[in-house]
């Protein structure tokens, strides 16, 4: 036991030695979040809108407010003429709307209105929500104005639950915590052992007395606290920037919470075992951290969606897991009843990383 505090000691000195290094791994994690969310926006908003109403009465004026009166759009005006068409393809519109001249008489008559509607669908996430806001209106503007609606019968009475103000700071934020509390850690530890690697301090180590054990352990712990303090203060601010509330229990997210951060720097030292320089650990963390947590987590596109077979990698990315359960933590209010498997394979991670740095680590002293 008294090896491992020594190890700790001795890895708290080498990191605070460098004052920079701890300001940046204060200041990047929180960057990091605040990029993401204020940055990250899943609604689209101020669509550039081009409107041509060649029919110009109180009724196709009525439908063009009815369609900027979602909030979707911003209209703008042509600067081609009689070819409209070239301020989408120039970025200046994203969508056109032509009501024809005959737009009320035939719906007054009881004919389809046709008006044409060119979308850019060079966005396909902005295309489906344009044409799906331009349907809808067209779906109920004859009953607004008095006209039969057809089959149109039902009439919803929506509310929104665990989020009523849709507000998307209550989405990002919790996941953003999955993915900034798997990359830094990671990073610091495999940036430590690879460090003692290239500077040759690395092999007094080895002939010394401690065990691979000893040393996975001491390494671990120190990057752990470091890791949590980061988790801390950046939960913090969150909280205060964003009034996330707990929903759920806090005292099993944080300890959820330790065993995620404990599985993020054991990946760490995995990867900072099998790496020879500090440049390789980097880009290997990189890689297999970062890209698959923002990708394969479900942080911004549900886990559904993944095409096979990379949904089944997403089954080996742990950030799939704790984001899930933040995410029920700060907003549905789920908790040790409802996740107490995510935990559970957080521990499996753990022990998979741990078994990965011990058996190079004890191989490599063995054969010193």
């Amino acid at each position: 036991m008294q090896m491992i505090v020594n190890q700790v000691e001795k890895e708290f000195a080498e990191f605070f030695r460098d004052k920079f290094s701890v300001f940046l791994a204060i200041l990047l994690p929180l960057l990091t979040m605040l990029l993401f969310a204020y940055g990250v926006r899943l609604q689209s908003h101020q669509i550039p809108l081009l409107t041509l109403d060649r029919c110009n009465t109180a009724l196709s004026r009525e439908y063009l407010d009815r369609v900027l009166a979602t909030n979707l759009f911003s209209r703008v005006s042509t600067n081609n003429g009689d070819l409209p068409e070239k301020d989408l393809q120039s970025g200046r519109a994203k969508a056109l709307i032509e009501l024809p001249e005959d737009f009320e008489t035939n719906l007054l008559s009881g004919k389809t209105a046709s008006p044409l509607v060119l979308i850019d669908a060079s966005d396909i996430i902005n295309a489906r929500l344009i044409k799906s806001c331009i349907d809808n209106v067209g779906l109920f503007f004859p009953s607004s104005i008095g006209l039969s609606s057809g089959s149109l019968k039902i009439h919803a009475n929506m509310r929104f639950w665990f989020n009523p103000g849709l507000k998307e700071s209550l989405f990002i934020v919790p996941g953003v915590f999955g993915i900034v509390l798997w990359i830094f850690p990671s990073l610091l530890a495999c940036i430590s052992i690879s460090k003692e690697k290239e500077d040759g301090t690395l092999v007094q180590l080895l002939v010394s007395k401690i065990s691979a054990r000893q040393f996975i352990l001491g390494k671990a712990i120190t990057y752990v606290l470091i890791a949590f303090l980061q988790a801390a203060f950046s939960i913090s601010i969150a909280i205060y920037l964003f009034q996330l509330r707990f929903q759920g229990s806090p005292l099993f997210f944080f300890m959820s919470l330790l065993i995620y951060i404990f599985s993020a720097v054991l990946f760490g030292l995995a990867v900072g075992s099998f790496a020879n320089s500090q440049s390789t650990a980097v880009q290997a963390v990189s890689s297999l951290g970062f890209f698959t947590s923002l990708l394969l987590s479900g942080f911004v596109y549900p886990l559904e969606n993944i095409p096979y077979p990379l949904s089944l990698i997403s089954y080996l990315v742990p950030a799939r897991y704790f984001i899930e359960l933040s995410r029920n933590t700060f907003e549905l209010g789920l908790g040790l009843s409802n996740l107490w498997m995510n935990p559970l394979l957080l521990l499996l991670f753990c022990l998979l990383y741990y078994s990965l740095s011990y058996s190079v680590w004890k191989n490599m002293q063995f054969r010193i």
